[in-house]
């Protein structure tokens, strides 16, 4: 399978997991024995941890991956990556 291949592959995972009818068809059926204050407990502290989450990358995805990803094809290692 080439690469391009396994990128749409992976995309489209990722987007039906993301999507929000299967995650909230998900909350409803796993939180479903909880009180309603439990539930509202457990969205807040989810949209809390997404947002942390999401302003990480945000902030420090250049450093993390960019930059590493750039150090390491110009390290002479004789490892470059083809982009063919």
């Amino acid at each position: 399978m080439s690469s391009e291949n396994s990128f749409v592959a992976v995309l489209i995972k990722i987007f039906f997991i993301l999507t929000p009818f299967f995650t909230l068809s998900m909350f409803v059926a796993m939180t479903r024995d909880m009180s309603r204050t439990q539930r509202n407990s457990v969205a807040a502290r989810t949209m809390l941890s997404n947002l942390v989450v999401c302003l990480l990358i945000y902030f420090l995805a250049y450093r993390c991956f960019i930059s590493s990803a750039l150090l390491w094809m110009h390290s002479g290692s004789g490892l470059e990556p083809s982009f063919s």
